[in-house]
């Protein structure tokens, strides 16, 4: 299931991803596979989260990070990490009127994270901003700093920054059970997965 939209504002945002929506852009999407609900939406309250030990090590080890958040916006370093981040990741190139598209036309209220090491920028974040929620939209790094398990931290920081914010939830995405790519989402407790047939949300301590 799918539909393009403009102009969605916070309320209306909100709605949508607690009903199992995500986005890239002004295109709207869920699973519609028959019988198959693989996809399960994930997210965090923030309220409630609390750090593993391994998390809490893993911001300790990135405690010089200097993280700045801002608009979205086009950005030729970005891209190049975009572009870094496919090739290795996925083994294909991104193009730049596909990052634009898909990143940088926002059809909702939105915000890009930044993380700077040693004056370098290192990662960018695009997060969607609803009335009670952030959603992560997507992530990516530059390659050399792969130990720096970026990804994990940003959901750390970025679950910091909603509850900063005043907000309930932060939204993860679809997660796929033995999907190796998606574990990392079913790995912040406690979290909520969405069911589908009954249109809930139920927690999951650990």
């Amino acid at each position: 299931m799918y539909f393009f939209a403009d102009n969605v504002d916070y309320d209306e945002l909100d709605y949508l991803l607690s009903c199992g929506w995500r986005k890239f852009g002004n295109y709207f999407f869920r699973p519609s596979c028959g019988e198959c609900k693989a996809c399960i939406p994930v997210r965090v309250n923030v309220r409630t989260f609390r750090m593993s030990e391994s998390q809490r090590r893993l911001v300790r080890k990135n405690s010089d990070i200097r993280l700045e958040f801002d608009k979205t916006s086009e950005s030729k370093e970005v891209f190049e990490i975009m572009q870094e981040h496919s090739l290795v990741r996925f083994g294909k190139r991104t193009e730049w009127d596909e990052y634009v598209r898909s990143f940088c036309t926002p059809s909702c209220p939105s915000i890009q994270s930044f993380y700077s090491i040693n004056g370098n920028l290192a990662a960018s974040g695009f997060i969607d901003v609803s009335s009670h929620s952030l959603s992560s939209v997507y992530f990516v790094y530059r390659p050399s700093y792969l130990k720096r398990a970026l990804g994990i931290f940003s959901v750390l920081k970025e679950i910091e920054k909603a509850l900063e914010m005043g907000l309930d939830y932060y939204y993860l995405g679809y997660f796929v059970e033995g999907n190796s790519r998606m574990a990392y989402k079913s790995r912040f407790f406690p979290h909520e997965r969405f069911d589908w047939q009954s249109g809930i949300w139920k927690e999951v301590l650990k």
